[in-house]
């Protein structure tokens, strides 16, 4: 069932996106080498089988299969060089039925059993479609052991990161020296199709419109009024982790991991398609950051969370079960707290237990100047102190703490639900006081099972193809991800999306 987001919503996404060509400074860039740049002597035009906007990846993955189809391609990429968040990201991947998991002696896998696991992981409400996810399941196995075949090495199988869910068979693989490592893998294949013709490559060349006709998208206009025309174009231009502008119509507060480069250009140019468009008001993030530098550099002050923890919002409320494995569950909770803001309160013992309880923090001198400050940091003796110097009502918090610690008595916690680490809270307390991360975008646009991108009617937009980040991944597996989804994704889609383009344009 599609959940279309509110046209306030939207024109909120709109609005940033327009300013998102200003927020970018790559028009000037200057080009990392002349093997394949933007145009510097004026305006060009030329004709393909399948244009890619976008180097990621995704990107690179649907060179490979469209060009492994006999189509002559482009990538338009604005950075100076193609691999995008994979060149930094520490590179799971997940698949069922897979050669690494027969190298490590698991058998009994296949793609349904990976599919069945996927779709019963219950929070699909939000944006799920069949056919794309099953699509993603089906292939994800394939995918990994085509890396696998190229070179890629992968650690031995284990079931997903401990924010997920666990997969009910090993079935996710870290690589080995990084997913730069894919990429270093993917390029020669690359290289060899620009040697015969079939691939030219634009780094520093920022893609201003989708040419649409009748219609159809039919190619790129550049910045400097360059078109390039083909009978399939590939969106694959990225998310909007990197906006803080695009965040905010989710987040009041929020810092970013991912790329400053990830401004929404894909949403941009996506809205010139009258392509459908979800999953814009929700987004995965990672718990337990302080709201310490700029937009970027709060990435780099995460904390613990110790036992014995209780999260509550501004309002002296408890929000969540504290260790639930769910990371939809934890990600709502922020999103839903008022001013995005959780205090993590904890005793002296957990404090102790579990120092440092700020990451890489090793002498503890960051918590003890916070805490000296009184800022991020609190400690008091009593309840009714803690509320005051973290700014909540006192009697709300310590009513729910009450309520807590006569769960942690009963052994129930009929809030939540919670099963671990039950125990009373009593002080001396500390406070940390929260915000979430957010590495990667979860909206975009709407796909079928081969990637082509859906229209407003749910109809294929004739010529348009779309693969990674700018494509909502919620339809895939919901919000709820499974270790390894998105580079997966990126991945799996990505190829897809290259082998239907190739088969539109040489039809």
């Amino acid at each position: 069932m599609h959940h279309a987001i509110s046209r306030r919503k939207f024109m909120q996404f709109a609005g940033m996106l327009g300013l998102s060509t200003a927020t970018v400074g790559f028009v000037g860039c200057a080009p990392k080498s002349d093997e394949a740049t933007a145009q510097e002597e004026g305006p060009s035009s030329a004709t393909y089988d399948v244009v890619i906007a976008g180097g990621g990846l995704a990107a690179l993955c649907a060179t490979v299969t469209a060009a492994e189809s006999g189509a002559r391609v482009l990538i338009v990429e604005q950075q100076d060089e193609l691999g995008g968040n994979a060149r930094y990201a520490v590179g799971c991947f997940n698949g069922a039925g897979t050669k690494v998991q027969a190298d490590h002696g698991i058998s009994g896998d296949t793609p349904e059993l990976g599919y069945e696991d996927l779709k019963g992981r219950g929070t699909f409400g939000h944006t799920y479609r069949d056919d794309a996810a099953r699509s993603y399941a089906l292939n994800a196995g394939e995918t990994v052991d085509w890396l696998y075949d190229l070179g890629v090495g992968f650690n031995e199988p284990y079931e997903g990161y401990e924010e997920y869910p666990p997969t009910d068979l090993p079935r996710c693989y870290d690589a080995t020296n990084g997913a730069v490592d894919v990429v270093n893998h993917i390029k020669p294949i690359i290289d060899g199709h620009k040697e015969s013709g079939l691939v030219e490559i634009l780094l520093n060349a920022h893609v201003q419109d989708m040419i649409m006709e009748n219609g159809a998208c039919v190619g790129v206009r550049l910045d400097d009024g360059s078109e390039y025309r083909a009978p399939s174009v590939v969106l694959a231009a990225g998310g909007y982790a990197g906006s803080k502008e695009m965040l905010s119509t989710v987040f009041d507060r929020v810092c970013g991991g991912g790329m400053a480069y990830n401004v929404g250009e894909g949403y941009r140019l996506a809205q010139q398609t009258g392509a459908l468009m979800d999953g814009l008001d929700f987004n995965y993030s990672y718990p337990g950051y302080l709201d310490d530098q700029e937009f970027f550099g709060n990435s780099s002050v995460q904390t613990r969370c110790p036992s014995g923890c209780v999260w509550v919002n501004s309002q002296g409320n408890r929000v969540c079960d504290e260790y639930a494995v769910n990371s939809a569950y934890r990600a709502h909770a922020y999103m839903d707290a008022p001013n995005n803001t959780i205090f993590y309160l904890f005793n002296q013992a957990s404090a102790d237990q579990y120092a440092p309880l700020i990451v890489d923090d090793e002498d503890n001198s960051l918590f003890e100047a916070y805490l000296n400050e009184g800022k991020h940091v609190f400690a008091a003796d009593t309840m009714e102190e803690l509320a005051e110097k973290i700014n909540v009502d006192a009697n709300a918090l310590s009513e729910t703490i009450a309520r807590f610690n006569g769960f942690c008595e009963t052994g129930v916690d009929e809030d939540f639900g919670r099963t671990e680490y039950l125990s009373k809270l009593e002080g001396p307390f500390y406070a940390l006081e929260t915000i979430c991360n957010v590495t990667i975008s979860n909206g975009g646009v709407v796909v079928n099972g081969e990637a082509h991108v859906l229209d407003e009617s749910e109809q294929p937009i004739p010529g348009l193809f779309a693969a990674g980040e700018s494509v909502c991944c919620l339809e895939f597996f919901g919000e709820n991800a499974i270790g390894g989804a998105y580079l997966t994704n990126a991945a799996v889609i990505g190829r897809l999306a290259g082998a239907s383009a190739a088969a539109n344009a040489l039809s």
